[in-house]
């Protein structure tokens, strides 16, 4: 029998190579498909433009355990983007197998022309196999590639981008537009809200620097609420406005031009013209509000109510102005309503001005008014005090109020004085009389 004698060293290395060996056969491994990761994009019916939202869809399954999990997002370089939530689990079918896994819906805003590529998204993951063994597996898209389009050309140069799904515009006041307090100012407010956008890309406060009315922007603020179907963006704008006088002024409509990314054509949105002045200012434009004009239109019994009610006012005004040549409501311009509607709250300053503005529209008949022995007193106590240090609340405005009503409603314009030069040549005819110019 012939024995070799191993050196101890040699030994030890054979056993250590061996045991590499069989620890390496018995190393877990985790198979390619039972992990999936997917990216689509929801675009519209055409190349969609830049600034227009494009929904992501992400989805990822795995068939095995997960003991953790690491979604590896990609920069989105030339993207902004926005997630849409939290991610929602979801179950699917796949190869036999009831497989777990989650969406994540992602809005993203392409910010240049072009073919814009998104890297893939990763899903690193340690899984329990095995024996529980812990081993970490990398599950990744496919990257994806979008054609993107130039905006310039379809809207005005001046007109400010906006695509949306939908965009509202409204406007509040306080007080009205035409019942700001002498020397106060009014605020406006406009809000203006954008579905599929985000807060960002709303427009700015637009200038509103007209004559006759001094206005102080204030801050905007701006907010992106986050739905299912998408962001929903808000801007909120805001001025104080005063008056420069008495006379109204005329604020323009406010135009906020949009791209339908529905209907792939631009749109608008727009607040009309708006009329402010002072409290009881003459020639004030009223504008009612549509929705509670169309309401009221499409109320057919309503309209008839209506229509009866002026009826019966027009008779009932003819009957009682028989006697003055003029129907009583044609008296009562809207500065009388003024002077009235100042005499009951104690604005002594809205009285004044109604006053002036009667003198201004009717010369005459404020004539008749202001020579008025006791209007005469009045109005010169009602001066003095106004304009002389005394508190407007002591003066007495209703009693002032009541005899310039009295005297300018009682006022009767004097008849012509003129003649007809052609009576004056040929004589009178009379009416009732006709006159045969035929020839015998």
């Amino acid at each position: 029998m012939v024995c070799f004698r191993i050196p101890a060293a040699l030994l030890v290395l054979m056993l250590t190579r061996g045991a590499a060996v069989a620890q390496t056969e018995q190393a877990p491994s985790v198979d390619p498909s039972i992990g999936r990761v997917e990216v689509t994009l929801e675009l519209p019916k055409d190349v969609p433009y830049v600034g227009e939202m494009i929904i992501l869809k992400m989805r990822t399954t795995i068939r095995g355990d997960v003991a953790l999990d690491e979604i590896r997002q990609p920069p989105f370089t030339n993207f902004n983007w926005q997630q849409l939530g939290r991610d929602k689990p979801i179950r699917v079918m796949a190869d036999g197998f009831n497989v777990p896994g989650y969406e994540r819906d992602i809005a993203i805003f392409p910010q240049q022309a072009g073919r814009l590529i998104i890297d893939p998204f990763v899903r690193h993951v340690t899984m329990i196999v095995g024996a529980n063994q812990r081993v970490q597996a990398d599950f990744a898209s496919k990257p994806v590639f979008v054609d993107v389009q130039r905006y310039e050309g379809i809207s005005k140069a001046a007109d400010w981008w906006l695509p949306a799904k939908a965009v509202t515009i409204k406007e509040t006041w306080s007080p009205r537009p035409d019942a700001i307090e002498p020397g106060k100012v009014g605020r406006r407010t406009v809000t203006l809200e954008a579905e599929g956008t985000t807060a960002d890309r709303l427009p700015p406060p637009p200038v509103m620097h007209v004559p006759g009315v001094i206005t102080f922007t204030g801050p905007a603020t701006r907010e992106t609420i986050l739905t299912t179907d998408g962001p929903i963006a808000r801007a909120t704008y805001q001025w104080d406005v005063r008056p420069v006088s008495n006379s109204p002024a005329k604020l323009p409509a406010i135009r906020v031009a949009w791209f339908d990314i529905a209907e792939r054509r631009m749109r608008d949105v727009a607040i009309g013209e708006q009329w402010v002045s002072y409290l009881g200012a003459a020639g004030v434009h009223r504008h009612a509000d549509p929705s509670l004009f169309g309401s009221f239109v499409a109320s057919g019994p309503l309209m008839a109510g209506a229509g009866g009610l002026l009826w019966a006012l027009g008779v009932a005004g003819l009957l009682t102005s028989a006697g003055r040549g003029r129907p009583w409501f044609l008296d009562k311009p809207l500065a009388l309503r003024a002077l009235n509607k100042g005499a009951r709250a104690g604005d002594a300053m809205v009285m004044k001005a109604a006053l002036m503005d009667m003198a201004r529209s009717d010369a005459d008949r404020w004539r008749h008014v202001e020579t008025d022995p006791r209007v005469a007193a009045q109005l010169a106590d009602f001066d003095r005090s106004l304009f002389g240090g005394k508190e407007a609340t002591s003066l007495a405005l209703k009693p002032l109020a009541a005899d310039v009503n009295r005297l300018w409603l009682a006022y009767t314009a004097p008849a012509s004085t003129k003649t007809n030069a052609l009576a004056q040549i040929d004589g009178d005819v009379p009416r009732h009389r006709r006159v045969d110019q035929t020839r015998s």
